[in-house]
This record gives structure tokens, C-alpha cells and sequence, in this order.
């Protein structure tokens, strides 16, 4: 997981402005930003869903990011607000790999889910079932005890055609 290269890489401070303000976490420090990025907005349990949390340091110090996530760099809440995902297939044995993310700078995180919630007692995959979920960047900053969320984005499960 790097940062996103050539275009899918901001290319004007209008396009960065734009996407903060819209994406935005109005209750995170002001010196770092998640942006969040779904796509599809539409697929089938199973199928995967990218999710892409970019990190904008708008503060006067550098931040360091963990990049080594278990299930991903973000997480899914239902419509009740609980937290359903992303689930982990395999035991996570995360070793931090933190990179430094000056002031003005900005590093994207991707991940994938596929509507895993978690493992049943025997090792089985268990899935959400089909409906609307929202999904939102989540990122630890090394330099705060609690990690910085973005907003929420919408994206709906479909059952089997």
C-alpha cells in the first residue's frame, strides 16, 4: 500500500481544498484529514469493494502514518452504527511500518472488502448480509492515541442475481 501515483494523485490546491471540504472529518484534529474514497458504490457480497483513505497533513508537523493495517485502512459501520467490518480472514501479525507525511503532503491507503463481518467459531467466513452500509477512512497517526476517521460513504450489498 503506497502512495496513489500520476492521476489519481491531486493536481491542484483547488482539487485538494474541494476534496477536504467535502470529505472531511469536522471532529478530527485540524492538522490531518482523511479523505475517503468507494468504489464500486454497488456490488455483490463477496465481490470487492476498493477503499482508498487518503491522509492530508494540513498542520505545521509532520505525522507518521501506520501502513501496516489489519483488514484495511478503514471500517464499515450497518445502519445502527456498529462497526461490521472489515473482517479478517487470517490472523493478523501487523508488524508498524509507519511512513512520515510532511506538512502539505498527503499518502494514500487502499484496501479491499469483500462484506466479510468475521470468522464463525470454526474458521468459517461469515459475511453481512445484502443492504446499505457506509464506509469510512480510518488511519492511526503514531503521534495520537486514537485513530483519525474520515467521513462517512455510502455503498450498498447486493444478494446473488
Amino acid at each position: 500500500m503506497s502512495s496513489l501515483p500520476g492521476a489519481a494523485r491531486s493536481t491542484g490546491a483547488a482539487a485538494v481544498l474541494a476534496l477536504i471540504a467535502s470529505c472531511s472529518n469536522p471532529n478530527a484534529n485540524a492538522s490531518v484529514v482523511i479523505a475517503t474514497q468507494v468504489s464500486p458504490g454497488t456490488v455483490l457480497v463477496g465481490d470487492s469493494v476498493s477503499v482508498i483513505a487518503t491522509v492530508f497533513v494540513s498542520g505545521s508537523k509532520p505525522v507518521s502514518v501506520e501502513t501496516n493495517t489489519c483488514g484495511g485502512p478503514f471500517e464499515v459501520v450497518d445502519s445502527r452504527g456498529q462497526v461490521v467490518g472489515p473482517g479478517l480472514a487470517t490472523p493478523c501479525l501487523a508488524v508498524s511500518i509507519p511512513i512520515v507525511v510532511e506538512p502539505g503532503g498527503q499518502y494514500a491507503l487502499q484496501g479491499y472488502w469483500t462484506g466479510l463481518s468475521h470468522q464463525s467459531s470454526d474458521g468459517k467466513p461469515v459475511y453481512v448480509p445484502p443492504g446499505e452500509y457506509r464506509i469510512r477512512g480510518k488511519v492511526t497517526i503514531l503521534e495520537r492515541s486514537t485513530p483519525v476517521r474520515g467521513t462517512l460513504v455510502g455503498i450498498t450489498l447486493t444478494g446473488a442475481g
